[in-house]
């Protein structure tokens, strides 16, 4: 019996593979393109929410406009929480840490329970001026607990 030529090209053969994992290569078929029937259901369902936005905001400008700008709010108000709550995780950590502290702090906090980098969280935290590093100690500096003098001169001005 003659040996069987393998076949070395990325597509199968025009008359089908029996050895194909897929099964329309095994009736010589190929792999489509087009997407399945749900994801062409929800591309249609997508384009017409998208239409029918396009028509509201020709006929409907002021409300569509009302819709933004609450939408607007609602969003701003989403990320001032997000906010406060990592300042009051970062509230709780030491006022000097070194990377290797910082690092363990960052690992256990609940923001990342996302699967979020912790360079991400780093440079949040940077951006929003909740941490500094300081240079001349060589350590993060933790700004959203009140510093030593900060609470003396409080003590001192407050009248009992």
């Amino acid at each position: 019996m003659p040996r069987q030529k393998r076949h070395t090209s990325v597509l199968p053969p025009k008359g089908g593979n029996e050895y194909s994992p897929h099964p329309s290569l095994r009736s010589g078929g190929s792999y489509s393109c087009r997407p399945t029937k749900p994801l062409r259901r929800l591309e249609r369902e997508r384009f017409k929410r998208l239409k029918e936005y396009a028509d509201r905001w020709k006929t409907e400008p002021a409300e569509m406009e009302q819709i933004r700008q609450r939408a607007i709010k609602e969003r701003s108000r989403k990320c001032r929480v997000r906010n406060d709550k990592v300042a009051d995780i970062v509230k709780q950590w030491p006022q000097r840490m070194t990377r290797k502290e910082l690092n363990a702090k960052m690992a256990g906090t609940a923001y990342l329970s996302r699967n979020t980098n912790i360079r991400s969280l780093l440079n949040r935290l940077i951006r929003h001026k909740l941490i500094t590093f300081d240079p001349v100690i060589r350590m993060w500096a933790n700004c959203c607990t009140p510093s030593v003098a900060f609470v003396i001169t409080n003590d001192k001005t407050r009248e009992d």
